[in-house]
């Protein structure tokens, strides 16, 4: 009966093979259940940000939408931030209050002054100088400099300088009566000296000549004067900054000219208060202010004790 085997045999054998077929289902499963995993892995890996996303919760989709804004704000404001000036250094260049420079050339004095002390303009210069001009009549406005319009600061200094036109220049001429007149007035001259027989010694000049320069400062300057009750000072600032004329031809003007400096003080005083009210220490910071008139401190004095 079966080949000889006994009935124990064969159940051990048949019990073997069962088990080795079950081995081998298990084996293929477990292959199977890995390429599964491998391509669930693929499938991952390929899917798109979009996928992605609409697969997670709400609240990691709130998360990484505030994440992204907060990104895209920092790379944003980042250039702002490095070019951004400094915020104390900004505050000192904007504590200064500005207004408007007005036309003051529609201006008199008193309203010129009236302007000044209406807005508290207590550091603003307003002058008048001279200047030739091809276009504009003698006496009548040229410009104003800086135009109005302009910003400028009521705590600092500022000037602005209207030029009153003195006509066309006059044509230079090798030796004009002008200056021929001018030199009578300047020229120093020296008596030749006689010798013991009454002859004239040819040694000492009769006289000596001036610079055409010196001579026009000189005019210019006589000009001024009679438009004006300036000091010195001032004088000199028109002859050069305004005029152009050299340090040496404008002192040689000033040296030369028959002027009282004293009377000029008394004068501006007198028309500073024609038009204005102001006390004794504005009146007297005014008349020696470089700012200012620029007299020295004796002829504003002499101003004060004349008033």
């Amino acid at each position: 009966m079966h080949c000889g085997k006994s009935v124990e045999d064969w159940f051990i054998e048949s019990v073997k093979k069962s088990s080795g077929k079950h081995s081998g289902n298990t084996s293929k499963i477990g292959e199977s259940q890995s390429t599964s995993n491998e391509i669930d892995s693929d499938n991952e890996n390929n899917k798109t940000f979009k996928e992605w996303f609409l697969e997670q919760d709400l609240t990691s989709k709130i998360l990484l939408v505030v994440i992204a804004f907060s990104f895209t704000a920092l790379i944003i404001a980042l250039p702002f931030a490095i070019l951004q000036p400094n915020v104390k250094n900004q505050s000192i260049l904007t504590t200064s209050e500005y207004v408007a420079v007005p036309d003051f050339t529609k201006m008199n004095d008193v309203d010129i002054q009236e302007w000044k002390k209406k807005n508290n303009m207590l550091y603003l210069d307003v002058k008048r100088v001279n200047d030739y001009s091809d276009s504009v009549p003698k006496g009548q406005v040229i410009s104003q400099t800086p135009n109005s319009g302009t910003r400028m600061p009521k705590d600092q200094l500022f000037s602005v300088t209207i030029h009153i036109s003195l006509g066309k220049k006059p044509a230079e001429t090798k030796e004009s009566t002008t200056d021929k007149d001018s030199k009578k007035d300047v020229e120093t001259s020296s008596k030749p000296a006689t010798s013991s027989g009454g002859s004239t010694s040819n040694s000492t000049s009769s006289s000596q000549r001036v610079p055409s320069e010196y001579t026009s400062a000189f005019r210019v300057a006589k000009e001024y004067l009679g438009f004006a009750p300036l000091s010195r000072q001032k004088l000199y600032e028109q002859l050069t900054e305004y005029e152009n004329f050299s340090n040496d031809a404008a002192q040689y003007a000033l040296n030369n000219l028959d002027v009282n400096y004293n009377v000029n003080a008394l004068r501006s005083a007198r028309e500073y208060l024609s038009y204005t009210d102001m006390s004794d220490d504005m009146l007297y910071d005014q008349l020696t202010s470089p700012y200012g008139d620029a007299f020295t401190h004796s002829e504003a004095q002499y101003a004060f004790n004349h008033l």
